[in-house]
Parts: C-alpha cells; sequence; structure tokens
C-alpha cells in the first residue's frame, strides 16, 4: 500500500474506534439510568478518535521495524560521501569503493573489482571480467543512514527494494604514501599539447604534466604538482620497438565520467592504455596491444 493512502487510513480507523466508544457509553449510561446528552456524545466521539489515533500511531512506529524511513532518491552532498564499505552481516554481501575510483566486492553476482562511477541515485559498477560489464546499484537512505541496494527493482506495476547494505563506519588504516619515481626527461623532450599540462584548478597551481618523445620509444612521464612541489611521478613503460616506428602519439585525459581518475593512451607501433589514480598515481588498468 502507498504511504499516501496511510493518513485516510489512520483517520478511518480513528473515527471507527470513536464511534465504537460512544456506543459503549451509550449503552453504559443507559443501564445505568443516566442521561447522555448530545454535547457530551460529539465530546466523548472527539476525545476517543485522537486518543485512537496517537494509539495507532504509536503502534504503526513500534512494528515498522525502521521502514518508515526509507527514502530511495536521497541527496548526495559530495562523491566523497559514497566513499567506504557497504555490507550486510546476513547475506555475507560486502563492496567497497575506494577514494581513487576502484571497488572490490564480494558475494555478489559477476562483481570482483574494477572501476565505479556515481550517477543519479546510483552507483555504476564497471568490470572487465564481468558478464555484465556494468551493474548499477540503487543508492538508498534507511533512517539517514546511506545504504545501496544491488537487488532494487522499480516498475509502473510494483517496486521492490530488496537487501540493503548500510555504509558502515570507516576504519582507520596507514596513509596512501604515493611514490615519485626517477625522472626520464632532463628537459621536457617533446611534451603533449603546447605545454604539456592538464591544469587542475583554475588558480593554475596543481597541474599533471605529460612528458614524451614524439619519435622515439620514450614511454611516457606523468607528474602531478603543486606549486614548486611535485606530489607523484610515474611512467607509462616503453612500447619496446625503435623509434614506436615511427612516430609516438600520447593523449592524457581526465575520466569524463570521474574525474580523479587520468587515462592515457600511448599510440606507436603498439598502443598501451592505462588508468591511473589522479590522487597518487597509481595503476588501476592497463591494456597493451599491436596495431600491426
Amino acid at each position: 500500500m502507498s504511504i499516501l493512502y496511510l493518513p485516510i487510513l489512520l483517520l478511518i480507523l480513528a473515527l471507527i474506534l470513536g464511534s465504537v466508544v460512544v456506543v459503549l457509553y451509550a449503552i453504559g449510561c443507559d443501564l445505568c439510568g443516566k442521561k447522555f446528552s448530545l454535547r457530551l456524545k460529539i465530546m466523548t466521539w472527539l476525545a476517543s478518535a485522537l486518543l485512537g489515533t496517537v494509539i495507532l500511531l504509536l503502534l504503526l512506529a513500534v512494528i515498522s521495524d525502521g521502514t518508515g524511513g526509507i527514502d530511495v532518491n536521497p541527496s548526495i552532498s559530495s562523491r566523497a560521501e559514497l566513499i567506504g564499505t557497504y555490507s550486510d552481516d546476513d547475506y555475507h554481501h560486502t563492496l567497497t569503493l575506494n577514494g581513487d575510483g576502484t571497488y572490490t566486492a564480494q558475494g555478489l553476482p559477476y562483481l570482483t573489482s574494477g572501476t565505479w562511477s556515481q550517477g543519479n541515485f546510483v552507483v555504476a559498477l564497471r568490470n572487465s571480467g564481468s558478464i555484465n560489464p556494468t551493474e548499477t546499484f540503487r543508492l538508498i537512505r534507511r533512517n539517514q543512514d546511506l545504504c545501496i541496494a544491488p537487488d532494487y527493482y522499480d516498475q509502473s506495476d510494483r517496486s521492490d527494494i530488496g537487501i540493503l547494505l548500510p555504509k558502515r563506519s570507516p576504519e582507520p588504516g596507514p596513509p596512501v604514501e604515493a611514490t615519485i619515481e626517477p625522472p626520464w626527461f632532463i628537459n621536457a623532450n617533446g611534451v603533449q599539447g603546447a605545454d604539456g599540462r592538464i591544469d587542475l584548478n583554475l588558480k593554475g597551481d596543481e597541474k599533471l604534466m605529460v612528458r614524451y618523445g614524439h619519435y622515439s620509444d620514450s614511454g611516457v612521464e606523468l607528474e602531478l604538482v603543486r606549486g614548486a612541489t611535485i606530489l607523484w611521478r610515474k611512467h607509462v613503460q616503453r612500447l619496446g620497438v625503435p623509434h614506436s616506428a615511427y612516430q609516438h602519439n600520447v593523449t592524457a585525459t581526465l575520466d569524463p565520467q570521474d574525474s580523479s581518475i587520468v587515462r592515457i593512451q600511448s599510440v606507436g607501433f603498439r598502443t598501451i592504455e592505462e588508468s591511473r589514480s589522479l590522487k597518487d598515481g597509481r595503476l588501476i588498468s592497463r591494456v597493451v596491444r599491436d596495431n600491426q
């Protein structure tokens, strides 16, 4: 039954309860020989209806077991609010959304690990090893607690929330330290575009530098800097052929669905495609294929 009909149902039940009390009171007055005036009837009826409404609301609050606090269209303040571990001990299902855009899962069909992104009231999970490459899970709030519903179903004829995986309190762990690898380029010998960088804020003091040789098997150097400080430096491996036979083109862009991931494509005799965490340069995925 839709929650929209609940107030009407409560009013009807309260009126019925009030009428029953008035009838019983009237019968009692007749048996005792007392006069039961119209004014007394109205006051008794209203008082009974009010008391009945309060009693019914209390009963509903007791037996609802928290299901009355379900919000299937929750507001999410930021992507950071979603980061954490979701699990239901009864079903042994666990899903962890990491800050670098990756996830791990246990007990969920077809899902083990991959990348995730946020949509409208949903989390999209991408797993290259899955029968269904992308799974979409509904975001729900239960009594203000953020949950994920893997089996959420919503159609015009019926809807079903299914199991809920509430977000667990994060457990403190050691901080992730970014690695600054030795530089491959003493001078920026060949850079992407005019300045070889991706500006990450309006001030221009945080940028991702991209360095490579246009006509050499140089590999690709990625360096995230903030002002004069190097936050991390990582490298995409070389293609493995002289002069990249004979041209080397590189593109580096932020993932349009998840700006915390940078995607790099190094193209020559071979193609190397990598996804890396913008936070610390950690490798998320790599694909290597020959172009000949």
